[in-house]
């Protein structure tokens, strides 16, 4: 909702999907938020996240190798055979289907001041599997879909 205040734009509110955050009650975001601050001395945000995971994902194939999973397609079929891990965004899986990762979404407002609240959770398998049985689109050519909000 917007209301037009003259010259100048006011944004009541804004309604969308998140993938995380750091209210987001859980083990996983608790450690994370922890350690990130303690070690960067700033404040956790999106891109950080994607880099905590990016560990975790890299450490599951350090340990898989190390446990003798012969490379990495060995490794990665055993990955996709795994149901989830935990994550900051409370779990997270790779799609055994595209090998893309991803976690729960939740519902989210934003009010003037950037104060961001939760206010609910999508039901993230019926969005998975419209989003992985859409056609590609004409002239897509990577066949690569970003599943984080670009900005």
């Amino acid at each position: 909702m917007k209301k037009n205040l003259g010259a100048e734009l006011v944004i009541d509110a804004i309604y969308g999907n998140i993938p995380w955050h750091h209210s987001l009650d859980n083990a996983g975001n608790s450690a994370f938020l922890e350690v990130f601050s303690g070690k960067a001395g700033k404040q956790a945000n999106y891109f950080t996240v994607l880099g905590w995971e990016t560990g975790l994902l890299v450490s599951i194939m350090l340990q898989l190798y190390k446990d003798g999973q012969p490379g990495g397609a060995g490794i990665i079929n055993s990955m996709k055979n795994n149901t989830t891990w935990d994550s900051p965004r409370r779990w997270i899986r790779i799609d055994p289907q595209t090998q893309y990762t991803y976690g729960p979404s939740y519902q989210a407002t934003c009010s003037g001041n950037l104060d961001t609240v939760i206010t609910g959770e999508t039901d993230i398998d019926s969005a998975w599997n419209e989003f992985i049985n859409q056609p590609p689109l004409q002239g897509e050519s990577s066949g690569w879909r970003n599943t984080y909000l670009c900005v």
